[in-house]
């Protein structure tokens, strides 16, 4: 990476990057997220990030001291945290 690059250079290098390896089943999540305009995206987005892109990882999440374990999504018999993929 060029030393003269941006911070904003640097966040769009890596966001690109990560939507390469990114499953295409979750990739829009992601883009949701990087446009800033979904808490619940961003969310979605790290928990997916956070587990490899293992969805059923998430409701089963052993992370307990991470600050969004409450808010994470695909927990099971909980509705109003279901994903909303390609949304």
């Amino acid at each position: 990476m060029n030393e003269r690059q941006t911070v904003e250079q640097k966040v769009g290098q890596r966001r690109r990057e990560t939507l390469e390896k990114v499953s295409p089943m979750y990739r829009s999540t992601y883009v949701k997220a990087y446009e800033g305009n979904s808490r619940a995206a961003a969310i979605r987005a790290f928990c997916l990030y956070c587990t490899g892109d293992q969805r059923n990882e998430i409701g089963d999440c052993t992370s307990y001291a991470c600050p969004l374990r409450e808010y994470r999504p695909y927990q099971e018999g909980d509705a109003a945290h279901d994903g909303d993929e390609g949304q």
